[in-house]
C-alpha cells in the first residue's frame, strides 16, 4: 500500500472531511515521535510495540566496481519491534 492509499484509507475510517485533514494528522504523529525519540531511547506503545533509536557504527564497504574500500559514517537510525497484541492480531488475520 502507498502512503496516499493510506492516508486515503485513514481518512475514510477516522471520517476526516478531507485528505489534507489525515495528511496532517499523520504528519503530526510522525513528528511527534520522532521529537521524543531525539530526546529518549525509546518510545513505547503497549501491546502495539517499540521504536527505538539505535547507533549504528561505521562498517567497511568494498566498492565492486575498483575494489577499493571505503567506511561508512556512523549514524542514528529509528528500529521497530512489534509487541505482542500486533503479532497476535497479524496472526489471525493470515489464518
Amino acid at each position: 500500500m502507498k502512503e496516499k492509499d493510506f492516508i486515503k484509507l485513514y481518512k475514510n475510517n477516522r471520517g476526516l472531511k478531507n485528505l489534507e485533514e489525515a495528511k496532517e494528522k499523520i504528519e503530526t504523529f510522525w513528528t511527534t515521535l520522532f521529537t521524543v525519540l531525539e530526546e529518549e531511547e525509546k518510545v513505547t506503545f503497549k501491546g502495539w510495540g517499540i521504536f527505538r533509536k539505535k547507533e549504528m557504527n561505521s562498517r567497511k564497504v568494498i566498492l565492486p566496481k575498483n575494489k577499493k574500500t571505503i567506511y561508512t559514517t556512523p549514524k542514528t537510525v529509528i528500529k521497530f519491534r512489534a509487541g505482542k497484541e500486533l503479532k497476535e492480531s497479524m496472526v489471525i488475520e493470515n489464518e
